[in-house]
């Protein structure tokens, strides 16, 4: 009977906290009363690519021999890749290790050898069945998996103008209510972004459930996605504005 892998993984949405914060700041013999406050902008846009990072990793005492069964593997992983579309600009290896593995007596006992590929694929409904096909031809790890957007400049752009608008809207309220005026900004600095989408690892946790040719997916299994409909740009801004007829 044929089993199969379902790879679920929760879309987590992460937002700053409102907050604010009035100053009294003694400048010479003039007061200058100001205030500052932190927003977030969030922009959404569907995903258009999907990143896919994958190692083929072998021991051996004999280094020579695990460098070529390793080159092999990679050979077989390849070839099922290219079966599809790929994106070759955003497609390629990555670090090549080779790590000296000791007892607690520094005593040599083997060699570990690894290959890691990043494969990208502008058709998201073959993500499933690249997957499948390069953990079916040896891949032995599966390093992170996204669902996201290649070109970001303009999203990061636009999420930035919502969160500078947001915190003026947020400071003037907030002015406003303490019965001042808002003045002009007197600085506005990026606090931090993230992208909020679809992301994991996942290797296998029961080695012995490995395919005959040593790959992470055992005969028969098949992996499923579950993607986002959208993903998440998110920039949060700290703006500090000046605050006019102010009563004390």
């Amino acid at each position: 009977m044929k089993q199969a892998l379902l790879v679920l993984v929760a879309l987590f949405s992460l937002s700053a906290p409102a907050s604010a914060q009035f100053d009294w700041q003694s400048g010479g013999n003039q007061a200058s009363p100001s205030i500052s406050v932190n927003a977030e902008g969030v922009v959404s846009a569907p995903p258009d690519v999907f990143y896919l990072e994958v190692s083929v990793t072998m021991q051996d005492l004999e280094l020579e021999k695990i460098q070529a069964d390793v080159a092999k593997k990679c050979g077989d992983v390849v070839k099922a890749a290219k079966a599809f579309k790929l994106d070759p600009a955003r497609t390629f290896t990555r670090d090549y290790v080779i790590a000296p593995i000791r007892d607690n007596t520094q005593r040599l006992i083997s060699y570990r050898v690894s290959q890691q590929f990043r494969f990208a694929l502008a058709d998201l409904k073959q993500a499933e069945a690249l997957t499948t096909a390069v953990l079916r031809a040896g891949v032995t790890s599966v390093d992170s998996i996204q669902f996201t957007v290649a070109e970001t400049d303009e999203l990061w752009e636009q999420a930035r103008e919502k969160a500078v608008e947001k915190a003026v809207s947020r400071a003037g309220r907030m002015a406003k209510a303490a019965g001042a005026t808002l003045g002009a900004a007197t600085s506005i600095s990026d606090q931090g972004n993230q992208v909020l989408n679809l992301g994991c690892s996942w290797s296998p946790s029961d080695q012995t459930a490995t395919a005959s040719n040593g790959a992470a997916l055992p005969e028969g299994e098949q992996v499923f996605f579950v993607p986002p409909t959208a993903v998440k740009f998110q920039v949060n801004v700290q703006a500090k504005f000046a605050l006019e007829a102010m009563q004390r």
